[in-house]
């Protein structure tokens, strides 16, 4: 972890301390063997192609370019046949991103978030090959405690930085939820409780085993761990630390489109310049 500022001391400490008494977290060490890019002449296909190239290099995987889908099922159908571990797909699918924007996936990439076997990395604005470099040497990744999808995002997410990058845990207290509890049990908690100090602390233990497989895999495989604790929503505040630079954003997500942290899977692709990992 870095310690950046003297009067974030004693978060910085609390988070420390949570990971050198946390019982450690197992990451996974996923593999992918070929990656599937889906192209649809939009504005995005290039952008999708280069990043393909790049995560496909850190497995050491093949690459299969897939051009004239017009569904989701087409997509997942060429998935299946050249045994996949990742989809790489412009977003909108079909349409180049200036049309819609943030107005909409669209229906196929809905339904690849949905039903695809691997994880989706969605491509947002055309960039040129050293931002992909870039983005990869500079990832965030969101997460609202710590669960088997905050166990996979990560686990990709260290198998994808670069050595010599860095790598961002960005832990969110979703706001909206804190208000909730807040409503619900008013008369039995102290305003202490909630307060930014005890949220820290209390993140810190949530993350901290977590925090400590990802310090010894940062160290094993040379790249700088970084963890912040926030309050917000989730979306934006991930957004915030990662659009200036368009950096990789990965977070882990059901494919149950009824569950939270699909929505904010959703949101953040909707919102993200960079591209998005969902895992």
């Amino acid at each position: 972890m870095e310690f950046e500022e003297a009067d974030r001391m004693a978060e910085d400490v609390a988070m420390f301390r949570a990971a050198l008494h946390a019982r450690p977290t197992a990451l996974v060490d996923p593999s992918c063997k070929a990656v599937l890019v889906a192209l649809d002449g939009s504005n995005q296909d290039t952008t999708a192609q280069t990043y393909a190239a790049a995560l496909a290099g850190r497995f050491g995987a093949r690459v299969h370019e897939h051009r004239g889908a017009t569904t989701a099922a087409e997509i997942l159908q060429a998935a299946v046949e050249h045994q996949v571990g990742l989809i790489a797909v412009p977003v909108p699918f079909g349409r180049d991103i200036s049309e819609l924007r943030d107005e909409s996936l669209g229906f196929v990439v809905d339904m690849l978030l949905q039903e695809a076997h691997c994880p989706v990395l969605c491509v947002r604005e055309p960039v040129e090959a050293v931002e992909v470099d870039a983005a990869l040497a500079d990832l965030v990744v969101a997460a609202t405690h710590e669960d088997q999808y905050a166990v996979r995002a990560l686990s990709w997410a260290c198998r994808l930085t670069a050595r010599g990058g860095r790598l961002t845990l960005l832990a969110v207290a979703d706001r909206d939820a804190l208000e909730e509890v807040r409503l619900l049990v008013a008369e039995t908690i102290s305003s202490e409780a909630l307060a930014p100090a005890a949220l820290d602390r209390a993140m810190a233990q949530q993350f901290g085993g977590l925090i400590a497989a990802l310090q010894r895999r940062g160290e094993a495989d040379g790249f700088a761990l970084r963890v912040e604790f926030r309050v917000g929503r989730v979306a934006e505040t991930v957004l915030t630390e990662a659009n200036p630079r368009r950096r990789l954003i990965v977070t882990g997500a059901p494919r149950e489109h009824q569950a939270l942290a699909h929505h904010h899977a959703v949101d953040l692709v909707l919102g993200a310049r960079g591209a998005v990992l969902v895992v």
